[in-house]
């Protein structure tokens, strides 16, 4: 009994063959008798998997900014999320003062948060987006708001 594995030369079979290389492949084979005459050449075709690449977090840019304005107007943070992963849906949190609000990221990875009415002051608005299995965990990014009136 012979062998070819893909393509290769006829080898004598004395033993298990070992494959090991990821991709697709070809093992062809035949019996030979004494008399010199081969049987029909038949083949099995096979994939050995690669090894799963670990996924690694993509590396994620979070930005966020305010508008400033007058106790009597929407005070408005919007957030941007700047990632090589998909984020739409994604929840972020956003807190100002000592309210916090959970905003769900849209396709563009986009949020516009509408804060709650502050008093005349200086506050931090915080933004923070949790990891997930494909997006890094982005620290807190913050930008000052003043009310002014």
């Amino acid at each position: 009994i012979e062998y070819q594995l893909d393509g290769g030369e006829f080898i004598a079979y004395e033993s298990a063959i070992t494959v090991t290389q990821p991709g697709q492949h070809t093992l062809a084979f035949r019996a030979t008798d004494h008399a010199g005459n081969h049987e029909t050449l038949q083949e099995l075709s096979f994939q050995i998997a690669s090894e799963p690449a670990e996924a690694l977090p993509s590396e994620t840019t979070l930005r966020l900014s305010s508008h400033v304005g007058l106790s009597f107007w929407s005070v408005t943070a919007y957030l941007q999320v700047d990632s090589d992963a998909e984020v739409a849906g994604l929840p972020a949190i956003v807190t100002v003062g000592n309210k916090t609000i959970q905003v769900v990221l849209d396709a563009s990875g986009r949020a516009t948060v509408n804060l709650p009415t502050l008093k005349r002051g200086f506050y931090w608005v915080t933004a923070s987006l949790p990891g997930t299995d494909d997006v890094e965990a982005s620290s807190s990014r913050r930008t000052p708001l003043v009310i002014l009136f």
